[in-house]
């Protein structure tokens, strides 16, 4: 039987939020672009709730923790740009944050 790593559920749910958005990029009608990407951000939400517990069922005796904590920042990070993204009522400029990526 094939077992997946608590980590791995959580990098391979970022990675389809990602193939999601590479995929929204592909429709051209704004109003499915926006719920695409308000489906996202409730992904996004459900995702934390997976952090949420992954980190209750964590490894105390580890030698090397996993940082919960930067993987929130990095979500809310995400999740805020998309929001901007979708509540933008003109063009204006941005600033971007960036995110860490590595969580040990």
């Amino acid at each position: 039987m094939l077992t997946i790593h608590k980590t791995s559920r959580v990098y391979l749910l970022i990675f389809a939020c990602v193939l999601l958005l590479l995929g929204i990029g592909l429709e051209a009608d704004p109003e499915a672009e926006r719920a695409a990407l308000l489906r996202l951000v409730k992904e996004l939400d459900r995702l934390e709730l997976l952090v949420d517990r992954a980190e209750r069922e964590r490894d105390t005796e580890a030698n090397i923790r996993f940082r919960y904590d930067w993987l929130r920042s990095d979500l809310d990070k995400v999740k805020s740009g998309v929001n901007d993204y979708v509540n933008r009522t003109q063009l204006e400029p941005i600033s971007i944050e960036s995110i860490r990526g590595n969580y040990q």
